[in-house]
């Protein structure tokens, strides 16, 4: 059964904050192909449905270019410490 997820932005969303502008999105499973991973989190286990049986594989989430979260950051900026 395949599950539909609207990809329509909240309306006070800026338009530039979408994956793959985001400081956590990684293009690397597949570049060509427009998705990526999200590496906000730590990487999780998919269920059994969606892994492929007993197989054990944990994974950051896969999303493509244009998805969006509600967690988007721009250029992560680090703080120093005071010396």
């Amino acid at each position: 059964m395949a599950v539909n997820i609207p990809t329509t932005k909240p309306p006070n969303q800026p338009p530039e904050q979408y994956c793959g502008n985001c400081e956590y999105w990684d293009p690397n499973p597949i570049p060509t192909q427009g998705r990526g991973y999200c590496r906000r989190r730590p990487p999780s286990m998919p269920p059994p449905s969606v892994r492929g049986g007993d197989v054990l594989t944990w994974t950051w989430p896969v999303t493509a270019q244009p998805d969006w979260c509600g967690e988007w950051a721009g250029e992560l900026t680090v703080n120093a410490l005071p010396a």
